[in-house]
């Protein structure tokens, strides 16, 4: 078992973190956590403990607890007024407790990484007001930006349906999880690829793979189709027909300047014999002193 060093300090307000992981603890002291009322940052990760006792650090803004086997959390409003940053990856978390850490208030940074997730709740940001206590319904997520859910296994499209509410959400991390499709989300077409030189290219591609998919409480997204095989596959065919109209048109354009060339050609030659012509009959009329100048009845292409 890892040893455990006793440190100390002369007053409770002069400690700030604290690193108490891989412990194998099971519990704490509840009623010491007040007394540290300077404490910002706790690592307690890798032991046997949970979440609510964390809340008695009055100042508490970063909390790791990865690797506690952590389950069925249950908090109030207010717990964690201060808390920003949370850690709660590698424990058995279900999709209720996660809607359970919404009401932390100042949450900027949640990690959900390896909870073995296999859904969401329909919406995250649903108001917490379970018994209308409230006047004002208490909100969910207002403050997240980052959301770590990689290595879980959600599959299902409407996972980014109760995502889509999150509006200060800027990193979301769902790497190695079950999706096999992506959501085609309005916006992002009108705001993202008109803007893209590849805009007419992508709409026969998402005209193709755009389905609607049922959420729950009714709710209808529209989303990429499933297989990226074959989204690629059908990216290459459009560029190879895009390619042979391209092929065509420029066969086209070359055949019309060799028959503009060979008109031009023609016209040359019949511009040279009448200017020879005009030559021979000025010689003609200049004999008798004076000179007449047979004008073209037509402009030339070249003047």
């Amino acid at each position: 078992m890892p040893k455990m060093y006793l440190h100390f300090v002369d007053r409770h307000s002069d400690l700030c973190s604290v690193n108490i992981s891989d412990q194998h603890l099971h519990s704490v002291k509840e009623e010491d956590f007040k007394l540290f009322d300077s404490v910002v940052y706790v690592n307690a990760a890798e032991n046997h403990l949970s979440l609510e006792p964390f809340r008695l650090f009055p100042a508490i803004r970063e909390l790791d607890l990865s690797l506690n086997e952590l389950a069925k959390l249950w908090l109030i409003p207010y717990d964690f007024p201060y808390l920003e940053v949370l850690n709660l990856s590698y424990n058995k978390l279900s999709s209720k407790d996660i809607l359970t850490l919404g009401i932390i208030p100042q949450l900027k940074i949640l990690h959900l990484t390896g909870n073995d997730l296999d859904s969401l709740p329909p919406d995250l940001t649903i108001p917490y007001d379970p018994l209308d206590w409230f006047d004002d319904p208490f909100p969910r997520f207002s403050a997240l930006e980052v959301l770590m859910l990689d290595d879980n296994k959600l599959s299902d499209p409407c996972v980014f349906s109760s995502l889509a509410n999150l509006q200060r959400l800027k990193y979301l991390n769902l790497d190695q999880n079950s999706f096999t499709g992506i959501p085609y989300l309005q916006q992002m077409e009108s705001s993202m690829l008109e803007k893209s030189e590849h805009y007419q290219r992508s709409q026969p591609i998402i005209r193709q793979l755009k389905q609607p998919i049922e959420c729950a409480k009714g709710e209808i997204i529209e989303t990429f189709l499933s297989d990226f095989n074959d989204s690629r596959m059908s990216r290459e065919q459009t560029y190879e027909e895009e390619e042979k109209v391209e092929e065509q048109i420029e066969e086209n354009m070359e055949e019309t300047i060799e028959w503009k060339v060979g008109d031009q050609a023609e016209e040359t030659e019949e511009t040279e014999t009448e200017t020879e012509e005009e030559e021979d009959e000025e010689e003609e009329f200049s004999e008798g002193g004076f000179i007449f100048t047979i004008c073209s009845p037509f402009p030339s292409l070249y003047s």
